[in-house]
């Protein structure tokens, strides 16, 4: 008979900054935006959501959504290519070499991606997205929830049935 014990879940606990009285808006300089709604239906938009923001519709294929995270990382992505072919030739330890993609990841540069969805996207939608920010090699992405503004494009672009 043979025994073994599970994996026993584990927390992290996240402490908040305070949100200072008189704070500043920042400004979005590198980020693409990515609406999910019902029925497969993926939007995006880069920058910050204005007034005049258009959603552009994509798909979850490789010549939408991956080519789109591609070509808005390039710098990021193109940079932990050329660090994993250096560290290869050069026998770098793979922990130095995570760490510097990891560094890579973060620079102001490289691309942030806001995923955002409404009651009607599946969590299949937004796995499908997380992975490919993972294939695209985008570090920096935070699950948000939707601006007004962005429920109201949505529902112009489909209406319920």
């Amino acid at each position: 008979m043979m025994t073994t014990t599970f994996s026993k879940p584990k927390t992290m606990e996240i402490n908040m900054p305070v949100k200072p009285e008189n704070e500043t808006k920042t400004e979005v300089n590198n980020a693409v935006t990515v609406v999910l709604s019902g029925d497969n239906n993926i939007y995006w938009y880069f920058g910050e959501l204005k007034p005049e923001t258009v959603l552009t519709p994509t798909n979850y294929s490789n010549d939408g959504l991956r080519k789109l995270f591609l070509d808005y990382n390039k710098y990021a992505f193109d940079k932990i290519m050329q660090l994993r072919k250096e560290g290869v030739a050069n026998n770098v330890a793979d922990t130095t070499l995570k760490r510097l993609e990891v560094d890579v990841k973060g620079e102001k540069k490289a691309l942030m991606v806001l995923v955002k969805a409404d009651d009607k996207a599946s969590y299949k939608n937004v796995v499908d997205v997380l992975d490919e920010l993972n294939i695209t090699m985008v570090g920096k992405y935070a699950i948000v929830d939707l601006a007004q503004q962005e429920f109201e494009m949505i529902n112009k672009l489909n209406p319920a049935k």
